[in-house]
């Protein structure tokens, strides 16, 4: 094998039916040439540069010899492995492709989710924008957190990482929150979870026991019936 190339699942139709595809060069990935990482990197790169994608049968990765007809076309003769994205992949395929076609194992599992990550992180970055034009904003749009704490804060998140696990810049906190605690259970309680990420962020369990936490408990009867906005106004 001297190259991969990551192709669609109707270009692998195509390839099997007719015979032949052509390919773009520019995302040739020559293996022989770079190191392990160097393929990963690259494929990862390619992906992002791809319309995106859902399902993990939308994409295969194929192995290929050094020999194309007019720098252009690739025969099916030439192709030495095709590599799913995934192993639930490989299998759906085996089921849906003709028994001939010898799907190899999904050995680049770990870059495909990386892939599916940077989606997803792209996707809540235009949720933002498109949230901001929804809700009529006058002024153009303008991201009010910097991109990397955002992708901290999604890593933390997807990792299962709890806020009171590590301790970082409070906006990471705020978007890696959960609430676990009882804390009641209206507007009042938004106040409590602030706490509670601010002690987090500071690298505490809890704001239990802070003077923020006493004001809380004990004007909570005054509080609990109140909307978010009427108790940020309210001067004691």
């Amino acid at each position: 094998m001297n190259n991969l190339y990551i192709l669609t699942k109707q270009e692998l139709t195509s390839l099997y039916r007719f015979g032949q595809i052509p390919i773009i060069i520019n995302k040739v990935i020559e293996v022989d040439s770079i190191s392990k990482e160097s393929v990963e990197k690259k494929i990862f790169e390619i992906f992002m540069d791809l319309p995106y994608f859902v399902g993990d049968e939308e994409y295969l990765i194929i192995g290929f010899e050094n020999k194309l007809i007019n720098d252009l076309w690739l025969e099916i003769e030439n192709v030495t492995e095709i590599i799913p994205l995934t192993q639930a992949a490989k299998n759906s395929f085996q089921m849906k492709f003709d028994t001939k076609l010898d799907f190899k194992d999904a050995r680049f599992e770990n870059i495909i989710h990386k892939v599916e990550e940077a989606i997803d992180i792209q996707e809540r970055f235009r949720g933002a924008k498109a949230f901001w034009n929804l809700c009529k904003v006058n002024t153009e749009y303008k991201p009010l957190l910097k991109n990397e704490l955002i992708e901290i804060a999604y890593n933390k998140r997807i990792n299962v990482i709890k806020s009171n696990e590590f301790t970082d810049d409070f906006f990471i906190h705020l978007l890696a929150y959960d609430r676990y605690e009882f804390f009641p259970n209206s507007e009042l309680g938004y106040f409590y979870d602030i706490g509670e990420i601010f002690a987090h962020s500071k690298g505490k369990t809890s704001f239990t026991g802070s003077s923020f936490h006493s004001f809380l408990e004990s004007n909570k009867q005054t509080l609990s019936g109140k909307s978010l906005v009427q108790i940020a106004q309210i001067n004691f």
